[in-house]
């Protein structure tokens, strides 16, 4: 296996997600009804295959749902998603040992990317991670949210790596590893309770596996 650069989703996978769950309790208190709408749009528009304009789906579905002008829920996505959201990150930290392999990837010559469904740079700035990446960007910038396959080819296009040679860190197995996967990208999928004939090419729990994984075929290379 030749791999040139590896890259990671954030949410779940750079941090534990019960640390986002209990950081977000008062946010998602005091905006239930709003949040639990937005996740349904999110779902929805992954079954989306022909989006013109992302933001203007998202408000439009989002208004449907909630009964209020696009307007109205293009100001709450902005306000609650974009700019509160965010700052929960700076109660969390990333998993123990993330930030060693990226460095050590770095010393490697290894290309190192971050894809997320939502903004990424205010989220990396709280996990002290920023500043270390050849390409960070969230799939909203392509239209498309994961599983589809347009934000991955747009990962290799900006890692500069072919499918073949780049490995994909995921902690949702749907989104991250089989999406990954259709347009060939190699995976890695972190996850406690591996899943019945898995296509990913590694599965792990804890970051050192991850580590040994990446060292012993980098070596190879």
């Amino acid at each position: 296996m030749q791999i040139k650069a590896v890259a990671f989703d954030i949410d779940g996978t750079l941090y534990p997600d019960y640390k986002m769950f209990f950081a977000s309790i008062p946010l998602v208190v005091h905006n239930l009804r709003f949040i639990n709408n937005f996740r349904i749009v999110r779902k929805q528009i992954r079954h989306h295959r022909d989006v013109k304009d992302f933001y203007a789906l998202q408000s439009h579905l989002l208004a449907q749902r909630m009964r209020i002008s696009e307007e109205k829920a293009r100001q709450r996505i902005t306000k609650i998603i974009y700019s509160q959201w965010p700052e929960v990150f700076c109660h969390i930290k990333p998993y123990p040992g993330v930030k060693e392999i990226l460095l050590k990837l770095k010393k490697m010559d290894i290309r190192i990317g971050v894809l997320s469904d939502l903004p990424v740079q205010k989220k990396l700035n709280h996990l002290k991670l920023e500043g270390i990446w050849d390409c960070a960007f969230s799939s909203e910038e392509t239209g498309y949210l994961k599983p589809h396959p347009q934000p991955f080819l747009e990962l290799l296009r900006r890692l500069h790596t072919s499918a073949e040679e780049t490995l994909y860190v995921g902690n949702n197995y749907q989104y991250d590893i089989v999406g990954a996967s259709r347009v060939g990208i190699k995976t890695a999928h972190l996850s406690h309770k591996p899943f019945k004939a898995s296509i990913a090419d590694l599965t792990f729990k804890y970051y050192h596996d991850l580590e040994k994984f990446l060292l012993s075929i980098i070596k190879t290379n």
